[in-house]
């Protein structure tokens, strides 16, 4: 068997026939078996193969391969939760959309979606057991639609099964305005004003939540 050894520089070898034609052979001839007798030896001690890192769960490149992977409904729901808005979604009533709208909304977003039907997406919300929550059906006098969960709720249901996500908005509920930190601005000091008389007993208390 012939040893092939890495030189850790992959563009040197490009081109190479004789290089890549022994590396072929020795996988070919015995290599993989190798190579798979060392793993299956190989001491993991506590290691798990589902204790993976946080922050490599929560790498942006990695959520975004996995975001090319997900089923259409999925894809389209993820954008739901990142923007924490549902289509044409009422003001008094920001958690409730219709269904017409639903379906209108998932064919423009996910071109695969383009043929998806009322029935298509109601297998999908009501499907707990997938979703983590329970979304529910709300009827008016003019339109059938879907109530879902506040919005965190929701978010929390997709982390547990896809794992942590950093979402786009920092909002609770559906229909939130996320709020601009305002730059914090440094007192004035004026050397000459005299302290005002102020009578501390009569000042409203300060207490703490614990």
């Amino acid at each position: 068997m012939v040893e092939i050894k890495h030189s850790g520089k992959s563009m040197e070898q490009r081109g190479q026939r004789g290089y890549f034609r022994a590396l072929h052979d020795q996988i070919h001839n015995g290599g993989a078996e190798a190579m798979f007798y060392d793993l299956l030896a190989m001491d993991l001690g506590d290691w798990h193969p589902r204790e993976i890192p946080e922050a490599l769960l929560t790498n942006s490149a990695l959520q975004k391969q996995q975001n090319y992977n997900l089923p259409p409904l999925e894809q389209w729901y993820l954008t739901l939760l990142h923007s924490g808005k549902l289509p044409h979604a009422k003001e008094k009533t920001p958690y409730v959309a219709m269904t017409r709208a639903l379906v209108e909304n998932a064919k423009q977003r996910v071109p695969r979606l383009r043929e998806l039907s009322d029935v298509a997406l109601r297998n999908f919300l009501t499907d707990q057991e997938a979703m983590g929550v329970e979304i529910k059906k709300h009827r008016t006098s003019s339109a059938n639609g879907w109530e879902f969960p506040i919005l965190s709720e929701c978010r929390e249901a997709w982390s547990k099964r896809y794992g942590p996500t950093q979402w786009d908005t920092n909002i609770n509920d559906w229909g939130d305005e996320e709020e601009e930190e305002q730059p914090k601005l440094k007192p004035t000091v004026n050397a000459n004003a005299k302290p005002a008389n102020v009578d501390v007993s009569a000042a409203p208390r300060a207490y703490r939540r614990y």
